[in-house]
C-alpha cells in the first residue's frame, strides 16, 4: 500500500549519531534517592533477537547449507563478496522477521544481527538490494528441482522417526494465491481471484507441517490443472515410500 511516504533507508550508525547530537542524554527528578539518567550511548541494537535460536536450529540440522549447495552460482569468483549461502540466508531471515520487500535490505544490510545470523563479521555489509534481486532471478530451473529434492530428503532426516512411529503419510496438496503489483515476470490475471497474481502450488505433510514441494504454476494454465499435480505428487512420494 502507497502512504506517501518515503521508508527511511538511512543506516543505523547515522542514525544513532543524529539521536546523540540531538538528545545528548535525559535526566530525570522524580526518584530523588538516586541519579536516573538516560542516553543514547548503547551502539547499535536490534530488535529481531529472536531470529537467533532460529539460527542454532538451522546450524544444528545444516538447513540453509544444504539448501545453497544446491544452486549454482553463474557469478565471477573474483568478483563475488557476498557469496551464495550469505545471500540465501540474509534473504531467508530477513523474510522471517517480517521483511518481505528486498528493498529493506538497504537498511538491514547495516543491521548486526542480520550480520551475526548470515554468518559474516560485525561491520560486514550484507547484500545490496540490487544484488538480493539479481541472486534471486539467477537459478536455473534445474536448481529448483534440486531445491524441492533438499526438502523432501530433509523432512526424512528430521521427520522420519516420527512418521515411522505414526505409521502413515499424510500429503496436503494445494494451491494459493499470491498477489503481484508492476510487471512481474510469470504474473497474470486470475479471473477467479480478480486480480494479478502468482499461483504456486504447495505439497505439506498435514501432521509435521514440513513443507515437500513447491511449484509454480502458469496462470492461466496452458494444460489440465491436474498434470502439475500428479508430477509433483509422484517425484514426492516415489522417494518417501521406501524410507
Amino acid at each position: 500500500m502507497n502512504t506517501g511516504f518515503r521508508t527511511l533507508s538511512i543506516p543505523f550508525r547515522s542514525i544513532h549519531r543524529l539521536i546523540q547530537s540531538v538528545l545528548p542524554q535525559l535526566r530525570f527528578s522524580f526518584y530523588r534517592h538516586q541519579l536516573l539518567c538516560a542516553d543514547f550511548s548503547g551502539g547499535q541494537i536490534t530488535s529481531d533477537a529472536g531470529l537467533l535460536p532460529l539460527r542454532c536450529f538451522d546450524q544444528r540440522h545444516r538447513l540453509t547449507s544444504d539448501w545453497a549447495a544446491r544452486l549454482t552460482d553463474p557469478r565471477q569468483d573474483d568478483r563475488v563478496r557476498h557469496d551464495s549461502l550469505a545471500l540465501l540466508r540474509q534473504r531467508i531471515y530477513q523474510i522471517v522477521a517480517g521483511y518481505e520487500d528486498a528493498n529493506d535490505a538497504g537498511r538491514l544490510r547495516h543491521d548486526p544481527l542480520l550480520q551475526i545470523v548470515a554468518d559474516q563479521k560485525l561491520g560486514h555489509t550484507l547484500g545490496s538490494q540490487p544484488t538480493l534481486s539479481r541472486w534471486e532471478n539467477s537459478p536455473s530451473g534445474r536448481d529448483l528441482v534440486r531445491l524441492n529434492d533438499t526438502w523432501r530428503e530433509q523432512f526424512i532426516h528430521l521427520c522420519g522417526d516420527e512418521v515411522r512411529e505414526r505409521g502413515e503419510i499424510l500429503l496436503d496438496l494445494d494451491s494459493t494465491d499470491d498477489p503481484t503489483h508492476g510487471q512481474q515476470q510469470l504474473s497474470f490475471f486470475n479471473g477467479a481471484y480478480g486480480q494479478h497474481m502468482y499461483h504456486p502450488m504447495l505439497v505439506f505433510e498435514r501432521h509435521t507441517g514440513c513443507l515437500l514441494a513447491a511449484r509454480l504454476r502458469e496462470t492461466p494454465p496452458v494444460m489440465p490443472a491436474s498434470c502439475p499435480c500428479c508430477c509433483a505428487w509422484y517425484r514426492v512420494c516415489s522417494p518417501l515410500f521406501p524410507a
